[in-house]
């Protein structure tokens, strides 16, 4: 199951855009959408990945919000891929907010309603540390001469 379809992206964005993005052929009046799907698979791909971790993926149910995150990774890389990584500021902002709410929910400070937790690790249970590399009392040497 996607987390968006190419009818989801027309119902926010212009067609037009949509093809200027899609389409290499200017003579052709119509979206590509082998590449449409070819950019959404890569979004679930994304989104798998990110909250693997936490959920049960692929998801079963999409929000609204999740939804239109999809569709913001989606658009960013047709952009990335259509204008040599030169993507619109405006584009690349929606993309950096998208990983983030995908980072917060893997990280457990957002919810994704009605989505199975994953059974796997648990992040309320994980041990916080507060030492770095150079603060701990049992450096790696010590440990290793013991």
């Amino acid at each position: 199951m996607s987390y968006c379809t190419l009818e989801d992206i027309l119902l926010i964005n212009s067609e037009k855009d949509i093809k200027n993005i899609t389409q290499d052929d200017k003579t052709q009046d119509e979206i590509n959408e082998e590449r449409v799907a070819a950019a959404i698979e890569y979004a679930d791909a994304i989104i798998d990945d990110k909250l693997k971790l936490r959920y049960e993926v692929p998801l079963t149910t999409v929000s609204k919000q999740l939804q239109l995150y999809a569709i913001d990774i989606v658009k960013y890389l047709l952009y990335k891929a259509r204008y040599d990584n030169e993507v619109p500021k405006q584009i690349h902002n929606s993309y950096a907010d998208a990983m983030k709410y995908l980072d917060d929910c893997r990280n457990g400070n957002e919810i994704i309603e009605g989505v199975n937790k994953t059974t796997g690790f648990n992040f309320d249970d994980a041990v916080k540390v507060n030492k770095t590399r150079r603060n701990r009392i049992y450096t790696e040497r010590l440990l290793r001469k013991i």
